[in-house]
């Protein structure tokens, strides 16, 4: 709420909150980015679905499912880290670097 003189308090316009979650999604974005230039340079996301793969395996989930799964889950590594790949390569472009 924003409140003003004697006036009392109003809700937020709603500009300002589309305003405020833009920049929440675009932190979020940037989190992202970083995390994933972290995660590349240590191999996390591979160790993590291998990991998982090994575990599927002793739990006696079909292979079949598990490579659906890896499959589905190296499909989405590719389009995190082209995103990743955009957001650094604005950045780079951008007055911020």
């Amino acid at each position: 709420m924003v409140c003003k003189e004697r006036r009392g308090c109003e809700a937020p316009a709603k500009e300002d909150r589309e305003a405020v979650e833009e920049s929440f999604n675009e932190m979020n974005a940037i989190a992202r980015g970083v995390e994933m230039k972290y995660d590349l340079i240590f191999g996390r996301s591979q160790i993590v679905s291998q990991r998982t793969i090994d575990v599927a395996r002793q739990f006696g989930i079909p292979e079949k499912e598990i490579q659906n799964w890896a499959t589905a889950r190296a499909a989405s590594d590719i389009e995190k880290t082209k995103a990743i790949k955009a957001l650094l390569s604005k950045l780079d472009e951008s007055s911020l670097a």
